[in-house]
């Protein structure tokens, strides 16, 4: 199975999720992509990485895997929103580079938790939860990176597939059965 990733915003503690009003996931061209209060088994807000060249994924939501996040209409300006749209090969506003920030541990709470931020092959600017706003439907965005931003850094946690096929979040102080390090 493929592994399934929630982003969780280091300075709210929120999930980058697709959400135009539907809990679970809009599947409309240009739905907005937000913040919003992490719910187990929501599938809008785990994502599915997909290797694109030696640098770059796209991040495809899980609940409509034939949709790639990126930034609206490829506006290369500071405050431009993320959307989710049809994935298009060679679009440069729908790669990403994760950049490592810090930690290395895959259990939420854990105070070396994996955290990274991630850049837009398109503008070289940062994923941003827009104004450090903490509220559930604050937008994200692309702005300009600054080094050591909260609200330009997000816990990488991976989502994983029970038995059934369902998929389960970790609880905070839990340890899932697994062990992996990102190089």
């Amino acid at each position: 199975t493929t592994t399934r990733y929630q982003l969780v915003a280091k300075h709210s503690g929120k999930c980058v999720a697709v959400f135009d009003g539907v809990d679970g996931g809009s599947t409309v061209e240009g739905a907005t992509v937000k913040q919003r209060t992490c719910v187990a088994g929501f599938l809008n807000e785990q994502f599915l990485l997909e290797q694109r060249g030696a640098a770059y994924v796209r991040l495809h939501p899980a609940h409509d895997t034939a949709k790639c996040l990126n930034v609206q209409g490829a506006v290369l300006t500071n405050s431009t929103p993320l959307i989710q749209n049809t994935c298009t090969p060679g679009q440069s506003n729908e790669s990403w580079q994760i950049e490592y920030v810090s930690g290395l541990s895959t259990t939420p709470g854990d105070p070396n938790e994996l955290s990274v931020r991630l850049v837009t092959n398109l503008s070289g600017k940062c994923l941003d939860v827009r104004s450090v706003d903490t509220a559930d439907g604050a937008v994200l965005q692309q702005y300009d990176c600054i080094q050591g931003q909260a609200n330009q850094t997000f816990y990488l946690r991976p989502v994983a597939p029970t038995s059934n096929g369902l998929l389960v979040h970790y609880p905070i102080g839990s340890s899932p059965p697994f062990n992996r390090t990102m190089t």
